[in-house]
C-alpha cells in the first residue's frame, strides 16, 4: 500500500522593530542591539557602528538613529566584535561577544571625547543573558556537542540536558510510529515538538508524526552542528505551529582559516559482556563502525566560504531470538492425546491429519532445534543479524555579495536502512531518506534589514517485510501479491495459541509515507523610535 502526504506552507513574516525592540524571526540566527552614549550619558545619534564576525571577517555597517540606538538582526552565531565611531569621539571597540543561536543581546557602547584615531578597546566578555525577550530557552554549545559522548552520535540526545525536556520514550524499532526518541518539553506530548535547521523545519516520513530521525532514529551530523537552542516556553508567536518545544539548530559555516577533522568510532562484541539469555559462552556477534569527516574554509577570503560534512554508520548486531514452534509430530498431524480432564497421556497421540491446502504453509515455520515441551511444541533458537546503515551529507556556502547583500545556501540529506530479523523466516526492512535545502538572501540598510528565505524539506520512509525462504506463487492469497502476509495457527490443540510464533511476513509490507514541506518566508526588521 502506498500512502502519500503532501503539505505546503507559505509564511510571510513581517517583524517591525518598534521602539528598538527586535522580534526574533524563526531562524537559526541572532541579534545584537544597543545604545551608543557619551561619557555624560547622552545618546550619540549618527554614529557609525560596524559589527564584524571575527572568524570570517564579514562585517555589517550601521548608523545609530536619533535615539542613539543601533540594531543588527539576522547574524549567524559566532564570535563578534563591535566598533563605534563618531566625529569628536574616540573609536570604541567591544570584543569577546559570543553570539548564540536565537539570542538577542543588548550591547551598549561608550564613546569618550577625543580623536577618531584614538581607540578604546573593551575586551571583557559580553553578558550572555538575553535581556530583550522573555522566552525560556537553553543553548547547547559546540564544545558540549563535540565533547560529550553520544551513543550513535545523534545530537538530539543532548536535548534532555534541559531540565524541562526529559526523554519520555527511547528509540524503538517501529517505522509506523517512528524511530526517533521522544522528549516531553514542559509536559507537552513528544510529537508536539518542532525541529528547525537554519530556520527551515525538519520533517520525517512517519505515519503518525513527522519527527526527524529516519529508520534508525538518529539525527547524525554532529560535526555540522555549531549549536542548537531548546526553547521551552514563552517563545515568540513566529515559531508557532506546535504546542511543545522548539529545537532551533544552527549549522557551521566556513571561515577564513581551513579547518577539518576525520574520525572513526568502533564498537564490537569483544568489549561486551554476555547477556543472561545468550546461548553459549560468548555474546552474539556485534560490530559497529561510525566514520566521517568535515572540512571548511574560504573560497575567497572575507567574502565566500564553504563547509562540508559526511558521516557514515554501519552496524551488524547479532540477535538470538527464541520462538515456540510445532514439533515434528504436530507437523504430521499427530497431537498429544488427552484424557477427560485434559491431561496429556504420555506416549499416546491422536492422528488429526493435516489438510492438503495447509501442508505447504507449514514449511514457513522453522523446525525445533531446542527444548521439546511434550505438548506438540518446542523451541527454535534463531541467531540472526540486524543490519543497520546510515549516510549523512551536508554542504553549506556563505557569500558576501556586497556591503549590503549576503547570500547563504545549504543542502543536506540522510539515508538510512534497517533490516530487523524476526523470530522465524521473516525480516522487517525500514528505509528512509530525509533531505533539506535552504536558500536565503539578506539585504541590510541603515535601519532596515530584509531576509528572504526559501526552504524545502522532504521525509520519505518505506516499510517492508520479506521472507528469507522461497514461497511458491500458489501460496499467495492475492494473485500478484508481493508477500504471503502474516500466518498464525490456533485452536487445534491444548496449548495456548498465543505461545506459538507467527510465520510469513509482517503486516507492514510495501507501505510508503512521504512528507513534503515547502517554505517561503520574508522577514523585514525596521528599527524606529527611542523607547524600549
Amino acid at each position: 500500500m502506498h500512502r502519500g502526504r503532501w503539505k505546503f506552507t507559505a509564511g510571510l513574516g513581517f517583524a517591525v522593530c518598534l521602539l528598538g525592540s527586535v522580534l526574533q524571526a524563526q531562524t537559526g540566527t541572532a541579534t545584537i542591539s544597543g545604545v551608543v552614549e557619551d561619557e555624560s550619558g547622552a545618546v550619540v545619534p549618527g554614529a557609525t557602528v560596524v559589527v564584524t564576525h571575527v572568524d570570517t571577517g564579514i562585517s555589517r555597517s550601521l548608523e545609530t538613529n536619533s535615539a542613539g540606538r543601533y540594531s543588527a538582526p539576522g547574524l549567524i552565531p559566532g564570535n563578534y566584535e563591535i566598533q563605534a565611531q563618531s566625529s569628536g569621539f574616540q573609536t570604541a571597540i567591544r570584543q569577546g561577544i559570543q553570539l548564540r543561536v536565537g539570542s538577542e543581546l543588548s550591547i551598549g557602547l561608550l564613546l569618550r571625547v577625543g580623536q577618531v584615531e584614538q581607540t578604546t578597546v573593551v575586551t571583557a566578555d559580553a553578558p550572555l543573558v538575553d535581556t530583550v525577550t522573555s522566552s525560556l530557552s537553553a543553548v547547547v554549545e559546540e564544545k558540549t556537542i563535540l565533547d560529550l559522548p553520544l551513543n550513535g552520535r545523534s545530537f538530539d540526545q543532548l536535548i534532555s540536558l534541559q531540565s524541562s525536556a526529559p526523554q519520555v520514550r527511547a528509540k524503538s524499532i517501529s517505522g509506523i510510529h517512528g524511530n526517533a526518541a521522544f522528549f516531553s518539553v514542559a509536559g507537552a506530548r513528544g510529537v508536539s515538538n518542532r525541529y528547525t535547521m537554519d530556520g527551515i523545519e525538519m520533517v520525517g516520513g512517519g505515519a503518525t508524526h513527522s519527527m526527524p530521525g529516519g529508520a534508525l532514529g538518529t539525527n547524525m551530523g554532529v560535526e555540522a552542528v555549531q549549536e542548537f537552542q531548546v526553547m521551552t516556553s514563552n517563545y515568540s508567536a513566529v515559531y508557532g505551529k506546535k504546542a511543545g518545544g522548539v529545537v532551533n539548530v544552527a549549522t557551521r559555516s566556513g571561515t577564513n582559516a581551513i579547518h577539518g577533522s576525520a574520525y572513526e568510532f568502533l564498537r564490537n562484541d569483544n568489549l561486551d559482556a554476555r547477556n543472561f539469555f545468550d546461548q553459549g559462552a560468548q555474546p552474539p556477534e556485534f560490530k559497529r563502525n561510525q566514520f566521517g569527516g568535515a572540512i571548511g574554509g574560504p573560497i575567497r577570503r572575507d567574502s565566500t566560504f564553504f563547509f562540508g560534512n559526511y558521516e557514515g554508520f554501519r552496524e551488524n548486531l547479532g540477535e538470538r531470538e527464541i520462538a515456540i514452534v510445532m514439533d515434528d509430530n504436530t507437523r504430521r498431524g499427530l497431537l498429544p492425546k488427552r484424557d477427560a480432564q485434559g491431561n496429556m497421556i504420555p506416549g499416546e497421540f491422536e492422528d488429526v491429519g493435516v489438510a492438503p491446502n495447509v501442508q505447504p504453509f507449514l514449511a514457513l515455520w522453522p523446525r525445533v532445534n531446542g527444548r521439546l515441551f511434550g505438548d506438540g511444541t518446542g523451541e527454535f533458537h534463531n541467531a540472526a543479524t540486524q543490519v543497520s546503515r546510515q549516510d549523512f551529507f551536508l554542504i553549506r556556502v556563505d557569500r558576501k555579495l556586497s556591503d549590503q547583500d549576503f547570500l547563504f545556501g545549504r543542502y543536506n540529506f540522510s539515508d538510512s536502512e534497517l533490516a530487523n530479523p524476526g523470530q522465524t523466516f521473516d525480516v522487517d526492512v525500514d528505509a528512509s531518506r530525509e533531505q533539506m535545502a535552504a536558500l536565503e538572501w539578506k539585504r541590510a540598510w541603515t535601519a532596515v534589514v530584509n531576509s528572504l528565505r526559501f526552504g524545502f524539506s522532504r521525509g520519505a520512509s518505506l516499510l517492508d517485510s520479506q521472507l528469507t525462504v522461497e514461497v511458491d506463487p500458489s501460496m499467495l492469497f492475492l494473485p500478484g501479491a508481493a508477500t504471503v502476509g502474516p500466518l498464525t495457527l490456533a485452536g487445534f490443540t491444548g496449548f495456548e495459541a498465543t505461545t506459538l510464533a507467527s510465520a510469513g511476513t509482517g503486516p507492514s509490507a510495501e507501505r510508503m509515507f512521504v512528507m513534503n514541506l515547502f517554505q517561503v518566508a520574508d522577514q523585514v526588521y525596521h528599527q524606529r523610535g527611542a523607547h524600549l
